[in-house]
């Protein structure tokens, strides 16, 4: 299907050169007012370094943004990007809570317990006053 066809379908202007790869037949895209979004894949590099911009600056929306966005369709790719933010966090309670977050992603769309247990392992370890990552980590260990 050539790339003004989908157009004409009323899905999303946004669309790449991949989609000429991809043969999309009209009758698989019946739904009204579909609308397709497409994003590449952020590159490695990129997620590292907004790590590093949240990691210095907690509150920098951008950089969580981004990586928020990637992680609607790369939940992995966020939890990690989560740790990383975390190990490049100048306040050690931010580091915990990035490691917090990590493990939300881990166990609610990945469904891996120990990965999340590992997170908040660490979340302790950089923090260990602040109770949270302790009482996830204490839930996560009830429920196997």
């Amino acid at each position: 299907m050539a790339l003004d066809s989908i157009q004409t379908l009323g899905l999303s202007q946004g669309l790449t050169e991949s989609w000429k790869e991809i043969d999309l037949q009209p009758a698989s895209l019946c739904t009204v007012g579909l609308e397709v979004v497409v994003s590449a894949p952020m590159d490695p590099r990129q997620l590292e370094a907004l790590a590093l911009r949240l990691g210095q600056d907690a509150n920098d929306a951008e950089a969580l943004n981004a990586a928020y966005e990637h992680g609607q369709t790369d939940p992995r790719g966020y939890a990690v990007f989560l740790e990383k933010a975390a190990q490049h966090s100048v306040d050690p309670a931010m580091g915990a809570h990035w490691y917090c977050e990590a493990a939300n992603v881990w166990t609610a769309s990945l469904n891996d317990a120990a990965r999340a247990a590992r997170a908040l392992r660490k979340g302790v370890d950089v923090e260990p006053s602040l109770p949270t990552a302790s009482e996830r980590l204490i839930e996560i260990f009830r429920e196997k």
